[in-house]
């Protein structure tokens, strides 16, 4: 009896254990990883992927910096595309069956059922949650326009602790209607190997700080710990790990890289700025390469010459020897290896891309689809309200946040897909451009360049 009763109360504490730690299946954070990939191994079944439920949050969004720059007042020219596009929608953290938003409207962290819809908790801070919450070892890790960073319990919201580097943190600013500190936490965090790594900036003129605190409990205190004072950075959205450097974006500033163990400053990514950073499997860095025009560009490392560029590109994800890239006009794939444009499609004018099991998901204005990685075309298409601005999977389903305030899931047990039978097993192909397009696309065309000045490619030849 009292074997049995040991048995018992150590299947429950495992338990307990395992409940704490996300798997595979789940989306823990921005992008899922520390790689900022968009990818999981979640394969959905696309022949009865439907609707399951909408949740419509209390406020919609309240981006940072919303749209283009009107001009660029010194180089007379304009408008400027958004770089700064980190807070757009709510995006979903997903682990088990609890779904967390971070909101800038309301300046909280929300838990929904991610079964249901229905909201379970909420935990409010002093200023905007602009960037999405951390899942790590059964807290959620997230900074605020308050200039602190948190750390709560995931199951009940329960304050653990909460730290702000800055001595003046009192010091407050006016910014898009509401005081918020100087040092406001844009970065979000990024969490790995118990430290927990954020920036605190938001005027170039002042300083700015990038700080790794310990994860249990907050301290900027030992080994691998530091909070070091910055100038002329400006630190927003989302960094990215390699494991042994960290990336950081600086809006429309090139990404800076830190040494990871000390916090050293070892310099800035070539090009210029953008909010898109992801690391490969080689830990080649792909961000944004013009901040006057869309494009995307792929380093070998922080010191070497460019593997490739995509210009009109937006997002990027990677699997196998295969690249994904989404433009304004465009979605395609690319060869890594060879270099070989793949297939090309112009039918979805999107703005999110990421890759599940053996889809990609694309989220466009109204509408999300399911996209075969083979060919490019549609295998599962549905109507949403509003623009699509975060794609997560995970819980056997798929989540869809649009800029309005609205998030959804999709889930199988639906009807019937006639796209998924049309069209999983046609030849992959180059679309043209439209005659009426044509004119008016010519200076907008996404070009693939393999290696610094070596060869390039219209994706309209």
């Amino acid at each position: 009896m009292k074997n049995s009763i040991k048995a018992f109360i150590l299947i429950i504490f495992f338990g307990v254990i395992a409940c704490k730690e996300s798997t595979p299946e789940d989306w823990p954070q921005f992008k899922n990883d520390n790689y900022r990939s968009g990818t999981s191994v979640v394969d959905l079944n696309l022949e009865t992927l439907d609707l399951d439920w909408t949740y419509i949050a209390p406020q919609s969004p309240v981006p940072a910096w919303y749209g283009p720059a009107k001009e660029d007042a010194f180089a007379k020219s304009g408008p400027l595309p958004s770089m700064r596009d980190y807070d757009l929608a709510y995006y979903p953290v997903i682990v088990g069956d609890n779904l967390y938003y971070s909101s800038s409207a309301d300046d909280a962290v929300h838990c929904i059922n991610a079964l249901n819809g229905k909201e379970k908790w909420r935990f409010t801070t002093n200023g905007p949650v602009r960037v999405a919450p951390v899942f790590y070892k059964g807290e959620l890790y997230f900074g605020s326009d308050d200039g602190f960073v948190y750390c709560i319990d995931a199951d009940d919201a329960k304050l653990k602790w909460k730290f702000s580097p800055a001595p003046e943190n009192d010091r407050l600013v006016l910014h898009n209607g509401r005081l918020i500190s100087f040092w406001p936490i844009r970065t979000g965090v990024l969490v790995e190997d118990d430290k927990v790594y954020f920036g605190a900036s938001l005027l170039p003129w002042k300083k700015s700080y990038f700080c790794a605190i310990n994860s249990g409990n907050g301290s900027p205190e030992g080994e691998g710990c530091y909070v070091k004072e910055m100038d002329n950075m400006t630190f927003e959205g989302a960094m990215a790990s390699t494991g042994k450097m960290l990336i950081q974006p600086q809006g429309r500033i090139a990404p800076a890289f830190f040494n990871k163990t000390n916090g050293q400053h070892k310099g800035s990514l070539p090009g210029t700025g953008g909010c898109f950073v992801l690391v490969t499997n080689e830990n080649h860095i792909v961000h944004a390469q013009d901040s006057r025009n869309k494009s995307i560009q792929e380093f070998v490392s922080d010191s070497e010459p460019e593997y490739m560029s995509f210009k009109g590109g937006k997002e990027m994800v990677i699997k196998g020897d295969t690249s994904f890239i989404l433009s304004d006009n465009s979605l395609s794939a690319y060869h890594r290896i060879s270099k070989k444009l793949l297939w090309l499609r112009r039918s979805y004018q999107a703005h999110r891309l990421i890759l599940s099991g053996n889809a990609l998901f694309v989220g466009a204005t109204d509408t999300v689809y399911a996209v075969s990685p083979k060919n490019g075309l549609p295998l599962w298409k549905a109507n949403v309200d509003g623009t699509v601005y975060a794609l997560v999977t995970a819980n056997n389903a798929l989540f869809v946040s649009t800029g309005e305030g609205k998030i959804s899931r999709f889930k199988s047990g639906g009807k019937s897909n006639l796209l998924l039978q049309q069209n999983q097993d046609k030849a992959a192909g180059i679309d043209e451009v439209p005659e009426k397009k044509a004119k008016s696309e010519s200076e907008n065309k996404l070009k693939l360049k393999s290696g610094p000045f070596v060869e390039a490619l219209s994706q309209d030849s």
